[in-house]
């Protein structure tokens, strides 16, 4: 493992982390915002979900997801599953386009940060981190 590539996956999990610490200890306040993706699921699937259960889900996947990634076990596929969760999320948590003013700006800001955090996701799960060794 890489000094440099260990940098860098900690740079980009270390939000991570701390968002799913973050999110987990406030997962009663996030649940109703998620009960319509709870049904949604329980419609589609004959599962039973509730919005806390999902919103804990998300908070474990983003802290372990994080944490894997950045010790360098299974980097890549950590990448896959947090990219798997940080992609509807978004959409979901940063509507930005159904609001105005200092609501619009949050929710933008919240989004873009969010992109940010794909680029360096999708730059782990694809292996573009490794050097690649000139061609001979």
């Amino acid at each position: 493992m890489s000094l440099k590539n260990f940098v860098i996956r900690s740079l980009v999990a270390a939000p991570l982390i701390a968002g799913g610490i973050g999110a987990r200890s406030h997962a009663d306040r996030i649940a109703p915002a998620l009960e319509g993706m709870a049904d949604k699921v329980n419609d589609t699937t004959g599962l039973s979900v509730t919005g806390k259960q999902l919103a804990l889900l998300h908070a474990d996947t983003l802290a372990l997801g994080g944490a894997t990634m950045a010790l360098g076990i299974l980097p890549r596929l950590s990448a896959l599953g947090l990219l798997a969760n940080l992609i509807p999320t978004t959409v979901v948590g940063h509507p930005f386009w159904k609001h105005s003013g200092a609501e619009f700006q949050e929710h933008l800001t919240g989004f873009l940060r969010n992109g940010a955090y794909v680029g360096g996701l999708l730059a782990v799960a694809t292996g573009s981190l490794t050097a690649k060794k000139a061609a001979k």
